[in-house]
């Protein structure tokens, strides 16, 4: 819809109008029309009763442009991950704790082939009939949990400055070498005795 220009008779203030409307003259409330055929004119109807000999100051009003504030975010620089702190070590103390650790795994796989040996002549004693074969069977059963704890009890805490163990509890680590010279001293065990026992013509 077209809007038209009406200017108001009482206070000779301007105003927009929707064509073939009527609004209120927004400085004196002076009732305005538009013409129907949408040509620029005016047009009021007759004032109100209370309005009767009422006069009405011609004032030039302004009306100031809104004001916008930018607001003033300041945005925080985001947070630098902290980045973890790596230890130094010299090299002499990198040597002396590969040296333990490596020591210490050279006395666990000692310790599962003697473990493995006792399995395997123990079997193979006990097929032959030989009164020694139960008591290598029993002693390999308590040399599991024996060399478990003495596993977990020796392992030097300091053989791992550069190296993640396994496993930080003792009690774990104890737990876990039980059940590896376990697996691996029957297993391998039991292997060797089939060996022995081809070799001495038992089948």
């Amino acid at each position: 819809m077209a809007y038209i220009n009406i200017t108001c008779p009482k206070c000779g203030g301007t105003a927009q109008i929707e064509a073939g409307r009527s609004a209120m003259c927004p400085y004196c409330a002076c009732e305005l029309h538009t013409p129907a055929g949408g040509d620029q004119g005016f047009a009021f109807a007759p004032e109100p009763e209370f309005m009767n000999g009422t006069q009405f100051a011609n004032t030039d009003l302004e009306f100031a442009e809104p004001e916008f504030v930018q607001p003033d975010i300041g945005l925080a620089a985001p947070a630098q991950m902290q980045q973890p702190v790596q230890a130094s070590y010299a090299p002499q103390q990198l040597a002396e704790a590969d040296s333990k650790r490596r020591n210490w795994y050279y006395i666990n796989g000692a310790l599962i082939t003697a473990q493995t040996l006792m399995f395997a002549l123990g079997i193979l004693f006990t097929v032959k009939g030989y009164r020694i074969g139960v008591p290598l069977i029993l002693t390999w059963v308590l040399t599991l949990a024996g060399f478990a704890a003495v596993s977990g009890m020796t392992r030097p805490e300091d053989a791992y400055i550069n190296k993640k163990p396994f496993s930080k509890s003792k009690f774990t680590a104890a737990i876990t070498q039980l059940w590896l010279s376990a697996a691996i001293s029957s297993a391998v065990g039991g292997i060797l005795f089939a060996i022995l026992a081809g070799l001495l013509g038992m089948y």
